[in-house]
Formats: structure tokens, C-alpha cells, sequence
């Protein structure tokens, strides 16, 4: 696969190399670059030397705006050519979505309840807002699941 990928660097240093060619191969090295924040931002266009990237959350673009420019730097490194000179990143969760983990089958998610004591549950009475107190079980039961089925390992 590193194979391929330096192949088609190479041919991107081609002067007649198109557009939608570069973008490509430029969406690829995106990519590499960032590994699981794949996760959270996606590339969507390619505007001569600047990528614009869509994310997930204005947390998510802060974070990645703070680290731009070693995103620049590690993209023009696996590209062999500093064909980015900057990365523009905007909130549109709907171009993130497609690539989040899917959720937990209802019957599971139901299943981690059961492994969450009544210490942590009357604990959660507290939280007032029922979705988010749902939502804290819920991770506090998967979490306890896994933990236990890790252990049996």
C-alpha cells in the first residue's frame, strides 16, 4: 500500500496531473496524516494549496485549528512536495456522520444497565436532564461490561 500511495505522489508531480487527481491524492495523505481523527473531520475540497475540512463540533476545530500547521507540515512530508499551504476547517456535522462508529444494537445497549450497581444509579438521580443521565448509565454500563470481560481474558 505505501507502494501505490508513493506512486501516485509521484505522478502528482506530473505538471498535467488534474485537478480532481491531486485532490485525491491529497484527501489520501489527509488520511494517513491524522489516523483516527478521520473519526471527526473529513476532507471536502481542495482549493489550490489549502484544504477545507469539515468537523465534527467547534471543539473539534479549535483543537484541529491549534494544530494546523503540523498537519501542513506531515501532509507535504508524506506527499513529498509542499503542496499545502494551509488547512480551513468549518462545523458540518452531516459530512462527519457517515463515519462515526455505528451505535450499539438496542437489546445491547439495554444489556449494560445490568451491570451498573445501585450505588451508581442512585448516584445518577442527581442529573437532572433524563437523556443525559440515560447517556451516563448507559457509557458507565458499557464501560463496567467491557471492564468485566476484559478481566475474563
Amino acid at each position: 500500500m505505501d507502494e501505490l500511495f508513493d506512486t501516485l505522489c509521484r505522478m502528482m508531480e506530473e505538471k498535467d496531473a488534474d485537478e480532481d487527481f491531486r485532490q485525491a491524492v491529497v484527501f489520501a495523505a489527509w488520511g494517513r496524516a491524522v489516523g483516527d481523527l478521520q473519526k471527526k473531520a473529513v476532507p471536502v475540497r481542495l482549493n489550490q494549496k489549502s484544504i477545507l475540512v469539515a468537523v465534527v463540533n467547534e471543539d473539534w476545530k479549535k483543537y484541529l485549528e491549534s494544530i494546523s500547521s503540523k498537519l501542513v507540515f506531515k501532509i507535504n512530508a508524506l506527499l513529498k512536495q509542499p503542496l499545502i499551504n494551509s488547512i480551513d476547517f468549518y462545523v458540518d456535522s452531516t459530512k462527519v456522520t457517515g463515519l462515526q462508529e455505528p451505535s450499539l444494537p438496542e437489546e445491547s445497549a439495554e444489556a449494560c444497565f445490568d451491570y451498573v450497581s445501585a450505588e451508581i444509579r442512585n448516584a445518577a438521580d442527581c442529573i437532572e436532564d433524563e437523556t443525559l443521565r440515560y447517556n451516563f448509565l448507559l457509557a458507565a454500563g458499557a464501560c463496567l461490561r467491557r471492564k468485566e470481560r476484559l478481566e475474563k481474558k
